[in-house]
């Protein structure tokens, strides 16, 4: 959503839910960013602690925060104005190529995307099979950003099947055993307001099965109730790709990526670790993790 600023400059409104740390990200974000974005925040209280660490309440309860904040800033639930529309990113994603094209899709626009993933060039791809390839026109409730995975790593992510006719979203399911898709959900959504009523409705259900007790509220049910009622989810894989920082592996193959593009991205190299090894903390099951080039 956005809304006008100072000499008629629009100035895109940005919520950010914070958990641990939140002082820092809060007072980062507002000395570097509050020029490009008008800057709200919503903390997400740590459900309890494992000795001094604390656990929160998942990604579920953190969107379900975001309602109060969303329907004061939009014209209304019933709004087809595209700037009421809503778009979610997890700050352990990050698209390569921006959300021009995924934004054109939520509002309806002709796009045609080849991939060129190239993300993927760091990833084990010997069993990563084709996604589909969209050239949609029409008028979709939300549009839901996914990424190829390994046929062995579907177990640690949301999987998305598409209908092979439609090119629709046909279901969503959390973290599969197995699955006949590798179509994994890769941090990014975007919603029309009517949709977003119905997500945060959904969302509340999800949020009170734990309520009483331990386990996270995940985000992946409440979609897929979108989809069982008739909710017109549109996938788009990114052109370039996803880089995925929420994991051990995938953090070391998205800064190995970085490197080959530090001329452009990171800027002149200040010091440089190599043959190095990453311990994990004593919590952690993995004893080590090696990093051959990471930059300090």
């Amino acid at each position: 959503v956005r809304s006008r600023g100072l000499g008629d400059v629009y100035k895109r409104q940005l919520l950010i839910i914070t958990g641990s740390e939140e002082r820092a990200v809060q007072q980062y974000l507002r000395n570097y960013y509050s020029s490009f974005f008008d800057l709200s925040f919503e903390s997400q209280e740590p459900k309890g602690f494992h000795g001094n660490i604390p656990y929160f309440g998942g990604l579920g309860q953190a969107i379900l925060l975001s309602e109060n904040w969303y329907k004061n800033k939009i014209s209304s639930y019933d709004s087809t104005d595209r700037n009421d529309f809503a778009i979610i990113n997890l700050n352990d994603m990050v698209p390569l190529d921006g959300y021009a094209e995924f934004i054109s899709l939520l509002c309806g626009e002709e796009v045609n995307i080849k991939s060129e993933n190239r993300a993927d060039d760091f990833k084990d791809n010997n069993e990563i099979g084709a996604s589909p390839l969209h050239s949609h026109g029409i008028d979709v409730d939300g549009v839901i950003g996914i990424m190829k995975v390994p046929r062995t790593r579907i177990s640690s992510y949301g999987i998305v099947t598409v209908d092979k006719e439609t090119g629709l979203i046909e279901k969503l399911v959390e973290k599969p055993k197995s699955s006949h898709s590798n179509l994994a959900i890769a941090g990014v959504y975007g919603f029309k307001p009517k949709t977003m009523k119905n997500l945060y409705k959904y969302l509340k259900k999800e949020v009170s099965k734990f309520e009483h007790r331990e386990g996270e509220a995940q985000l992946t049910p409440a979609l897929d109730e979108l989809v069982k009622n008739g909710f017109k989810l549109a996938p788009m894989e990114f052109n370039k790709g996803i880089l995925d920082f929420g994991k051990h592996g995938t953090l070391l193959q998205g800064n190995k990526f970085l490197l080959t593009q530090q001329d452009n991205v990171l800027g002149d190299l200040i010091g440089e670790l190599t043959n190095s090894s990453l311990n994990s903390p004593s919590s952690v099951s993995y004893t080590h993790l090696r990093a051959h080039e990471t930059v300090l």
